[in-house]
């Protein structure tokens, strides 16, 4: 009893939330676009056509795989750029594998865009597509699974949608959490609202955490240990990008490249060795 009525209060505030992004959504692209924003300014709303996805309006351009499909959801740019590696490897690994990820910012979908464009010599690059993820409704989420049709998906770090797993499970798609983050203040919001977090927390099929202490964590929240694993923050897998023509054996940027790069940190005026510093409050 407890558990259904946190889920309809959970779909209530979820649906006051769809009508609010409706009409910021309508404004933004019907309205504001259209004739109070001039065209130099637009590209500083942060919702465009496409964002109609996140409201169930699937973009008739997602171009669907009759064979093996997953779903990669990355928050914003930040898990796009964490997943690369992975998502890179995918596809090598499985050739047959078309890829939807998805996020919720339109930074991430930048992200994407930026990644295929690095891949447009490679056939990897027509393998994977982008959509926002759909607001967290029963209805929606069911809908987008029906069109997407995904053999597993694959959740980068924190973003853990109720409805989404749920369905997932019932429907035996295996939910994959990657990169896994639970803080002790994140566990503890879980268990304030344990009707509703703690099932979806046993509901996922697999989960590999950066540390011991999100591992500890996942565990307090009732996730079975063998569907647990701890293989560090895969973040720092991330290859950098080679910005010196000298120090690239295999020739990857050609001179063009090297010399803009030069040029660039001439006019922020960089020694030749940079060291960045950065930390977090205590």
């Amino acid at each position: 009893m407890k558990t259904m009525l946190a889920r309809w209060l959970y779909a209530l505030v979820l649906m006051l939330f769809y009508v609010i992004e409706l009409f910021i959504w309508l404004k933004e692209t019907f309205l504001i676009k259209c004739y109070y924003v001039p065209f130099k300014k637009s590209h500083h709303l942060k919702r465009d056509w496409q964002w109609g996805s996140k409201l169930g309006l699937l973009p008739f351009g997602l171009k669907l795989n009759s064979g093996e499909q997953a779903i990669i959801h990355c928050a914003s740019m930040g898990e796009v750029v964490a997943a690369t590696p992975l998502i890179k490897q995918l596809l090598i690994d499985k050739p047959e594998l078309h890829l939807v990820i998805t996020s919720n910012t339109q930074t991430g979908k930048q992200q994407v865009q930026r990644l295929k464009q690095s891949w447009h010599d490679s056939p990897l690059a027509e393998r994977i597509q982008h959509c926002y993820l759909p607001l967290d409704l029963m209805s929606l989420m069911a809908g987008f699974l029906n069109k997407i049709n995904p053999q597993f998906v694959i959740i980068m770090e924190v973003e853990l949608w109720p409805n989404l797993i749920r369905l997932c499970h019932h429907r035996t798609i295996p939910t994959i959490v990657v990169n896994g983050r639970m803080t002790d203040k994140t566990r503890r919001g879980y268990l304030k609202l344990k009707w509703l977090g703690l099932p979806m927390i046993r509901q996922l099929s697999l989960v590999f955490v950066r540390n011991k202490l999100d591992q500890a964590n996942y565990l307090l929240l009732g996730i079975k240990p063998e569907n647990l694993f701890l293989i560090g923050n895969i973040k720092l897998d991330v290859t950098l990008p080679i910005l010196d023509i000298e120090n690239d054996p295999e020739n990857n940027i050609d001179e063009k490249s090297n010399q803009q790069y030069a040029a660039l940190r001439m006019t922020m005026g960089l020694s030749k060795r940079l060291v960045l510093l950065g930390g977090v409050p205590i």
